[in-house]
């Protein structure tokens, strides 16, 4: 999990797609005014994630994400608790508080959400 963190903190598309299962899915947190990371619907698949890591990475917004705990759930889902600071081109910055709640299958991410909330990252599906 760490590694994953380690990889978007460089921006280094390649090594965190190297941790992802073929079958990914990841479900972004919508409405929250920080365009483009909350626009459009989940992705499905290692080929789509990377395509929006990329365009993500391409649209001149820096999305920096930062762990302060990683929490091992009973049903052997990740929580992540951190923060969130985006800057987008116009020179508008926010940071913000999430939690990210994680599925691993074959040692590889299988699911991440982000989340508004401990409860909403505990109550998301388990296994997909």
């Amino acid at each position: 999990m760490r590694a994953f963190w380690d990889a978007t903190r460089e921006r280094d598309v390649e090594a965190a797609m190297r941790l992802m299962h073929p079958d990914v899915e990841w479900i972004s947190l919508r409405d929250d005014g920080i365009a483009p990371l909350d626009e459009g619907e989940s992705v499905h698949g290692a080929e789509a994630l990377r395509l929006r890591f990329e365009e993500i990475a391409g649209s001149g917004v820096v999305a920096e994400a930062y762990a302060l705990s990683y929490e091992l759930l009973d049903d052997g889902r990740v929580l992540v608790v951190g923060a969130l600071r985006v800057r987008r081109p116009d020179n508008w910055m926010t940071t913000v508080q999430r939690w990210w709640i994680y599925v691993l299958r074959d040692g590889l991410i299988r699911r991440f959400q982000a989340c508004a909330s401990r409860e909403d990252a505990c109550a998301s599906t388990a296994n997909p």
